[in-house]
């Protein structure tokens, strides 16, 4: 009997421990052909039995044959960008697994020829930052926040989660509807049937669509530009159609700019691969593109540039924090920082402000659990004018609360700074901070317009304010974990007022309708009641509204909000203590509670 087959043979190549799954784990991940799947990939090589053993001859102790080590040859035709940072390369062609992850120009050392190999060339003066490059303009952010020279941006770059695959959202990868096979003389067709069905939509018309604006986009192009106009624009925003920006600022700068465009069906493709794995390849071609436009944009004069690059950018970082494997997202959110510190000249007023709103609100909500996050550009959020609904596209009524969250992060940054003995000696401090800052949410109250009976407002001005509600008690819950004190006497009277505010999430989500818009924003006052109910009614309600989230809208986030929430909820059942924040970090680091 041969060796029983441990690893498929893509795992095998790399050394890597294989999942046995059918397809296994990392090809899964990273789109590629497994062999347990199909036999026909396997090796032809027969299995080594046991009369391989015996038919070879033992050499002798003494002879030169067995004090000889046998000599590990190195592959002459690694990938350069894997040998210059020392990395396994599977020497996948045309491009291999590492550079398609990262978007790296993937060439081979066997190709190059040594005649034609150029001399070195001294280090060329940049003008500003590339995000090829990762190198970042930190004097340019008028920060201290970002002034951080310790920062390894590198594992950043690297860093991926290991996260089980059954907390991702449904997969539909062996799906029939992605085995139809179009013929090569029918693409115009489908070409035209594509721009059509994408034309025959309300949307479109609101994005300003024409024909001649989709002269040259591919049928896959089309097809994710009409998912982002039908999903992913929809799940990022609280508003109509008629008045999501996303919709009406974002798409037309996209049909008019290549780095845009790149970006925006990269986003698209990324939130369709947590559905449909095969659209990764997409997403990942998209972005290398998209990257590769950015880069020529950042390279113009401060007179040229417009508020183009800063749209890309933010889009690349909705993609990574839509992914959620990784951390990656911190890099495209600094990189957007230091452009707002620059000068960009726009006669777009109402891009300009939903760009520094959806910067500030992704720094507040990214501050919440991940660290090194920059402060919002404006202390006070909400730069965009609602429109007839009075809802802010991205933060409802709650501008105000999400300004106080930014406090409270902050709070917490000086908190986690501190040592033992120096906040015992600045407790004093510490809670007057922390009352004063609970005093503010107490404080908080929707404006005029948004009071009245709940009987007399529209649903979702209704919604809208229960969603306020919930962020406002899950503020509170988080301010209330960072200064909680063990002092005898307290500890059962801060249950009880931690416990009051679960019960108020879980009340005004009995508002919210499971398909409602308002959902959008409704992951960060769920998370956060989780961490704290201790009820199995509770943790069941909490669960089941977060399941919802993840089929209604898609986010890897989400995904990894929930295996932390069940971290903490298996420890909590064997009563043993656990930090929230090093379980999220561990079990899934690239979350963001968007």
């Amino acid at each position: 009997m041969g060796r029983r087959q441990t690893a498929c043979r893509a795992c095998a190549a790399v050394k890597t421990c294989c999942s046995q799954q059918v397809p296994c784990t990392r090809c899964k991940r990273l789109s590629l052909p497994c062999s347990l799947g199909d036999p026909s990939l396997s090796s032809p090589l027969p299995p080594r039995g046991r009369d391989d053993d015996e038919a070879a001859p033992a050499p002798a102790p003494g002879s030169r044959a067995a004090g000889l080590r046998a000599r590990h040859s190195k592959s002459k035709s690694v990938c350069s960008n894997c040998r210059r940072r020392h990395k396994k390369c599977d020497e996948r062609r045309p491009s291999c697994s590492d550079c398609s992850r990262l978007g790296l120009s993937c060439s081979m050392r066997s190709e190059q020829h040594p005649a034609e190999s150029s001399p070195p060339q001294p280090p060329r003066h940049k003008t500003g930052f590339s995000l090829r490059d990762y190198e970042i303009d930190m004097a340019a952010a008028a920060d201290p926040a970002l002034d951080m020279p310790d920062f390894d941006w590198l594992s950043v770059i690297e860093e991926e989660c290991r996260a089980d695959s059954t907390a991702a959202a449904t997969s539909l990868a062996h799906s029939s509807a992605l085995q139809v096979q179009v013929p090569q003389q029918a693409a115009p067709t489908g070409l035209a049937a594509a721009r059509s069905a994408i034309l025959a939509t309300a949307s479109a018309k609101l994005a300003g669509i024409t024909p001649a604006l989709l002269e040259g986009w591919e049928v896959g192009e089309v097809h994710l530009l009409n998912h982002f106009l039908q999903s992913v624009a929809r799940s990022l925003t609280l508003v109509s159609d008629e008045e999501n920006p996303l919709i009406c600022v974002v798409v037309p700068l996209a049909l008019a700019n290549a780095a845009m465009r790149h970006a925006l069906v990269a986003l698209s493709a990324c939130h369709l691969a947590r559905t449909y794995p095969n659209f990764e390849s997409d997403m990942l071609r998209h972005r290398s593109l998209a990257l590769q436009a950015l880069e020529a944009e950042l390279e113009l004069d401060g007179q040229r540039r417009t508020v183009l690059p800063l749209a890309a950018t933010l889009l690349l970082c909705l993609l990574e924090i839509c992914a959620g494997d990784s951390r990656r997202w911190l890099l495209y959110l600094r990189g957007a920082r230091a452009l707002l510190c620059g000068d960009i000249p726009t006669a777009d007023e109402r891009a300009m402000e939903l760009l520094i709103d959806l910067h500030d609100y992704l720094c507040v909500v990214a501050a919440v659990t991940s660290e090194n996050v920059p402060r919002p550009f404006f202390p006070s959020l909400g730069l965009l004018k609602p429109g007839k609904s009075g809802i802010h596209p991205l933060l409802g009524i709650a501008a105000g609360l999400y300004a106080i969250l930014a406090q409270i992060n902050q709070f917490g940054i000086r908190h986690h700074q501190l040592t033992s003995l120096e906040r015992q000696s600045s407790a004093r401090e510490l809670k007057a901070e922390a009352a004063s800052i609970e005093q503010a949410l107490e404080d908080w109250k929707p404006t005029r317009d948004q009071q009245g009976d709940v009987k007399s407002l529209s649903q979702d001005m209704a919604e809208a304010r229960a969603v306020a509600s919930a962020v406002q008690c899950a503020a509170k819950l988080l301010l209330h974990d960072l200064s909680r004190n063990d002092a005898e006497g307290e500890e059962t009277s801060s249950s009880q007022k931690t416990q009051g505010l679960v019960d108020n999430i879980l009340s005004a989500l009995a508002f919210i309708r499971p398909g409602s818009p308002m959902n959008a924003r409704m992951l960060f006052p769920l998370f956060t009641a989780g961490l704290f109910s201790t009820s199995k009614a509770h943790r069941l309600t909490l669960e089941f509204r977060v399941n919802l989230l993840n089929a209604s809208l898609g986010f890897g986030s989400i995904a990894g909000a929930h295996q932390t929430l069940n971290v903490v909820w298996a420890r909590a059942n064997q009563g043993e203590p656990c930090q929230w924040r090093e379980s999220m970090r561990s079990t899934a680091p690239g979350t963001v509670l968007l």
